[in-house]
């Protein structure tokens, strides 16, 4: 989600331990920039001595919260830190409020549906539902693409003000993963405005070739983007007319996601299931996705 944990010293709570929050503030320090750290990253980055630095991975490898590779010296997040993420995400209320509706977009759409945070700049992938065609593209739950390449991201991003976008993207230059991936933060930022325009984001060929997808915003109880929603698709399957279609249904379900988180919104007309296959119906969404004729544009 959007928050940062926060880091509270030990001086300012008398009452917490103080080595079990050195501890997991060396935990911290893993992230989808960071997947492997060395004693010396560790303790330059924690500011603690070499020493201290070293027994405290040392523990959390005996404990199974860190592995380290034999060879190389480094350490990576381990099993037990794993499981606790996954305990968190099976009890966390958004999963649980989007689960239904994920499920229902990939039965209508037969496409891929997922739910993603934005974590550090980077898509983290909650939740997905396969696609029903034989043509599939491989992506795990877990770490994913940069924000400003995918169209989870950038729905995200959008909700963000110039001075944290500036924050996170100091740089004009942004790396590309495709030739088609957006490479300035100018550009970006046209994007992100289009995005707020019209409630929804796409992802053209800019993470991978042949994958297109579209997101738009989930809200918390108090209106705050607390996740995305996103159907993706092989780009040569889905016409501009049925990309439009599912533009317009994974807006409804954010609004269905975002309304059993408890958010009211002013205007809205998905609330609930019901709501989200009478939207389906009504916009002509029964039938196969007709294909894309090679070089057709999209608007």
């Amino acid at each position: 989600m959007f928050r940062q944990t926060e880091s509270i010293s030990p001086d300012e709570k008398p009452d917490l331990n103080r080595s079990l929050l050195r501890a997991l503030s060396i935990l911290k320090l893993f992230s989808p920039t960071s997947l492997e750290l060395t004693v010396t990253e560790v303790s330059r980055r924690s500011g603690l001595p070499v020493a201290t630095a070293f027994r405290i991975l040392a523990t959390l490898t005996q404990a199974g919260f860190l592995e380290k590779d034999q060879r190389s010296g480094k350490y990576r997040i381990g099993p037990e830190t794993y499981m606790a993420g996954n305990l968190y995400l099976r009890t966390n209320d958004l999963l649980q409020a989007a689960g239904p509706v994920i499920r229902l977009v990939n039965e209508l759409t037969e496409d891929v549906c997922g739910l993603s945070v934005l974590e550090k700049g980077y898509q983290l992938l909650l939740m997905r539902e396969e696609s029903r065609h034989t043509f599939r593209f491989a992506q795990t739950t877990g770490l994913g693409f940069p924000a400003y390449a995918i169209s989870a991201g950038k729905a995200l991003l959008s909700t963000m003000s110039e001075q944290e976008l500036d924050e996170l993207y100091p740089d004009e230059a942004l790396p590309p993963l495709t030739a088609n991936t957006i490479t300035t933060k100018t550009q970006l930022k046209a994007a992100l405005a289009t995005a707020r325009a019209t409630g929804v984001a796409f992802n053209r060929e800019e993470s991978r070739l042949s994958v297109t997808s579209v997101a738009a915003v989930v809200r918390d109880a108090e209106g705050k983007p607390t996740a995305a929603v996103t159907v993706s698709y092989p780009t040569f399957r889905v016409n501009a007319e049925r990309e439009q279609l599912y533009a317009g249904l994974i807006k409804a379900a954010a609004e269905v996601i975002s309304h059993r988180l408890g958010y009211r919104q002013e205007g809205a007309h998905s609330e609930n299931l019901d709501d989200l296959r009478a939207w389906w119906r009504k916009h002509g969404g029964n039938g196969a996705a007709p294909q894309a004729a090679p070089g057709q544009p999209r608007n």
